[in-house]
This record gives structure tokens, C-alpha cells and sequence, in this order.
């Protein structure tokens, strides 16, 4: 619910809470974007998340690319830092343009992914479904608010202790720079 901004804004340009939607941009830029929230106790084997995914803007012009992750989280650090999580990265760039189910297991990394055939565009709205049952993660992507027509499902099979997922979490790659690459949109 952002109905109120209740998240911590590492860079306010980047993220920001405003007429009910998280506001979010990805872009490459040598700096901790992120911005999270406490979730409370969750699950450590079971769970379902929900949220509607916008895409406003999208620009492609060069390597290396960029990446936001929206997950649940182990921490409230940034890219830079190591933390269990599991969730959704959104990946721009001339040499790749994907939307994935991932988690990293003590890594902002990635452990394990799997792409969607299906990746939003500049323009774009789904309505985004992740379930956790053990070690499986079962990422639906929906075309409707009411999340009965199904675009296409994913999974990944979770490795190691992913954990105390006790954040909401979005963050950027934040190794390099290059400008260029960004995507704006919110999520509801």
C-alpha cells in the first residue's frame, strides 16, 4: 500500500512515493539508489506478493546495461552489499533486454534467474504474481487487475538458505556508469 510514503529513499531523484505508486527509475550511475521498506515477519517457506508493474520510459543506447530489482529482501542495504532476496529484475541494455524471477543467496547478485519470453515495454502494465511454496518460486505475469488472464509463467528453483525476507526492496546496479540506459515507471 503507498498510499502514504512510508519507505526510506536512498536517492530521492530515483524513487519516490506519490498519488498511491511507488515511483522508480533504473539507470547506471555508480551510486545506492535503493529504497526499501519493513515488511514485518514473512514466511520463510510460503508466500504470495502481488503488484501492479508500469512501465512510463525506456532508453537503450550503449553498454553495459542496467538493472533495477524489486524483491523481498534479507536487509535494507544496496547493490553493493550481500543479502538473501528473492524477486524481479528488470534488465536494459543493447545487448540485453529481459524481465526475470530471481534470488540471490548472500548476494545482490544473482544466484539463480529465470527470463520471461515476455518483457514489458516503454509503455506497458501488468499486473505481477510471486509465490514461494519451499525451495520453488512461481512468477505469474497477468494482463488484468482481477489476475485471471495469464500472460505467462516462470520458475526457479531456489538454492541455499534464502531468509528473513523482512524488506520490500527496490535497487540499481551501481558498479559502473553509463548514461543512457534508463526505465521509469511505478508500481501499484
Amino acid at each position: 500500500d503507498f498510499s502514504t510514503d512510508t519507505l526510506t529513499h536512498r536517492d530521492s531523484s530515483k524513487t519516490s512515493v506519490s498519488g498511491g505508486l511507488f515511483n522508480w527509475e533504473i539507470e547506471l550511475d555508480n551510486s545506492d539508489d535503493s529504497a526499501y521498506v519493513s515488511t514485518g515477519s514473512i514466511s520463510d517457506s510460503k508466500f504470495i506478493v502481488r503488484f501492479k508493474y508500469n512501465t512510463a520510459t525506456e532508453s537503450m543506447v550503449g553498454n553495459p546495461g542496467a538493472f533495477g530489482k524489486f524483491c523481498l529482501s534479507s536487509t535494507n542495504t544496496g547493490d553493493t552489499n550481500t543479502f538473501d532476496w528473492i524477486g524481479f529484475q528488470r534488465y536494459i541494455g543493447t545487448a540485453s533486454n529481459s524481465f526475470s524471477v530471481a534470488f540471490g543467496d548472500n548476494t545482490s547478485g544473482n544466484t539463480g534467474q529465470t527470463s520471461f519470453s515476455t518483457v514489458p515495454s516503454s509503455v506497458s502494465t501488468y499486473y505481477i504474481e510471486l509465490i514461494r511454496d519451499g525451495s520453488t518460486v512461481t512468477a505469474n505475469m497477468y494482463s488484468d487487475s482481477s489476475y485471471s488472464t495469464l500472460v505467462e509463467t516462470q520458475n526457479v528453483t531456489l538454492t541455499g538458505t534464502i531468509e528473513n525476507l523482512s524488506f520490500f526492496k527496490f535497487y540499481n546496479r551501481a558498479n559502473n556508469s553509463n548514461s543512457g540506459q534508463t526505465m521509469t515507471g511505478s508500481i501499484d
